[in-house]
């Protein structure tokens, strides 16, 4: 957990193991970011300097919360879908008409969520009780109760994972652009065309294809992914669980982006064959300048607003030609990266061709101790599924600044 006034030393050796064997492990975050997380929620300051980070994206107090974070998620692109329907069918004759469905179909998104969220907590205690974490914590002994209940322990923020924020905020920028300014295009067609997949429109799909994409440090793009998140931000904290608390957004989602024909092409000119992005990095091939507009990108929104924001760094060797100590460019870059107020790091060194090689050949020696970071846990990549392998493979695209 990097902080200004961290030992420098200290985390010299971390920038240095993480450099000497490229698995992503440690993984480097945030201190202060998620402290004021934790502050801005309304937990008091004695509790909320003790905040670690706990896996994947997320961070806690530990023995004090209770976050129930692995089964919370929602996807980004149906309420974005449902909006680009109703313009359709009342009329959006403007950019910020339609904006507005889009909040109002987040809003009824968040709202069946905590219905779900409401039965899922009234049972939650009987079917999954955590025995040994109540015996941690503050609260389960003296209260009696297990920590999964309500007031188990003082914190019970739920925490919500997000998928397809880049998808939906790069959708709607293309739409801005060529339907509303340019008017190439009407609403009508958009969504015609994503519902065929684009069959029969690919000189369209490239239109909105080569539209500016946020990742690539392009104000514009970047300041609606801003709005897009915000917006999820505001209608999710709006709301209370059963325990009385609030939820609290997460831009991450752990493995949803894998199956992206579930949820059908998308107006920023993604097939539904094409993965969607993961968590809050761009849509694979969408950022074409360099992992430094990547980062100024991805850190251009709040990130203490939410539950995590890690950047995804997948490097290969060769990015690192010329460079000597490769420690200290990690070190500077991380450090520049949170001091601009990114959230996380979770960072690869990988040769490409060897991973690629390890899909077919799983049983060669060479490749039996692999081990990437799949999210907040890691693993041998022999023994991930061809396809999160292929998708691992497919997003390690940054070969230079």
């Amino acid at each position: 957990m990097w902080h200004p006034d961290m030992d420098s030393d200290f985390y010299n050796y971390a920038c240095d193991v993480l450099a000497r064997h490229g698995e992503s492990i440690p993984v480097l975050a945030n201190y202060d970011l998620m402290y004021e997380s934790e502050l801005r929620s309304g937990i008091p300051h004695e509790h909320a300097w003790r905040v670690a980070y706990c896996g994947c994206q997320w961070f806690c107090i530990p023995g004090r919360e209770y976050c129930d974070q692995d089964v919370n998620s929602l996807a980004a692109i149906k309420p974005m879908n449902r909006a680009i329907a109703r313009g359709v069918k009342d009329g959006a004759d403007d950019f910020e008409t339609l904006y507005g469905y889009f909040q109002q179909e987040v809003a009824v998104t968040a709202k069946a969520f905590r219905g779900l969220k409401r039965v899922h907590d009234e049972f939650l205690g009987d079917i999954w009780p955590e025995m040994f974490t109540s015996l941690l914590a503050h609260g389960p002994i003296e209260r009696g109760i297990d920590i999964v209940a309500p007031r188990g322990v003082d914190y019970q923020y739920t925490s919500v994972n997000v998928l397809g924020i880049p998808n939906v905020s790069d959708s709607l920028y293309a739409i801005r652009s060529l339907v509303y300014e340019k008017k190439l295009y009407t609403l009508e067609q958009v969504k015609e065309a994503a519902e065929r997949d684009w069959e029969g429109n690919e000189p369209m799909r490239l239109r909105f294809l080569n539209v500016d994409k946020y990742g690539n440090d392009i104000d514009a793009a970047d300041a609606l992914y801003v709005r897009v998140c915000d917006t999820l931000c505001d209608e999710l904290e709006r709301l209370y669980n059963q325990k009385g608390q609030q939820f609290r957004p997460s831009l991450f989602h752990f493995q949803g982006h894998l199956d992206g024909a579930k949820f059908g092409a998308t107006p920023d000119g993604r097939r539904a064959v094409d993965y969607l992005a993961h968590g809050v990095n761009p849509t694979g091939g969408f950022n074409t300048r360099g992992l430094i507009p990547t980062a100024n990108s991805l850190a251009s929104v709040k990130s203490y607003k939410f539950q995590g924001a890690p950047l995804q760094v997948d490097l290969q060797p060769k990015f690192f030609d010329g460079k000597e100590e490769i420690w200290k460019y990690i070190r500077n870059f991380s450090a520049a990266f949170f001091k601009r107020g990114g959230m996380q790091i979770n960072l690869h060194i990988m040769d490409l061709q060897r991973l690629a090689d390890a899909i077919e050949n799983p049983e060669n020696p060479e490749y039996q101790n692999i081990i990437v970071r799949v999210t907040g846990y890691a693993a041998r990549f022999i023994s991930l599924s061809r396809e999160y392998q292929e998708e691992f493979v497919s997003r390690m695209n940054y070969e230079f600044i």
